[in-house]
């Protein structure tokens, strides 16, 4: 029995294999943990994508005009439930028309 575990002790055949099983056990453990680092970003993207296209808010609406041709009487469409999507402080600029009145020859 002593000479068996002697023999096995000095024996170098098989290092080289158990050193490449080790290495592509330490491969497929981080090829794991990165795949799963990566579902979880995606997850997360793919989240709030969802989020922002639940936010769009496609409601509308027209004021009405008359002049000496042609009037619209103004048209608007609210989707509910009505949702505000924050311009994060961007006001757009008044915009002042000048209507003159109708002249008739």
């Amino acid at each position: 029995m002593r000479k068996l575990f002697a023999r096995l002790w000095n024996d170098q055949d098989g290092i080289l294999y158990a050193e490449y099983l080790i290495l592509a056990t330490i491969l497929v453990l981080g090829v794991i943990v990165g795949v799963s680092a990566v579902t979880a970003a995606l997850n997360a993207e793919f989240t709030e994508l969802a989020d922002a296209y639940l936010n769009l808010n496609a409601s509308f609406s027209t004021s009405s005009f008359s002049n000496c041709v042609a009037s619209h009487g103004g048209s608007n469409v609210t989707i509910a439930p009505p949702v505000t999507i924050p311009l994060h402080g961007v006001i757009p600029p008044a915009v002042s028309i000048s209507q003159t009145p109708c002249v008739t020859p």
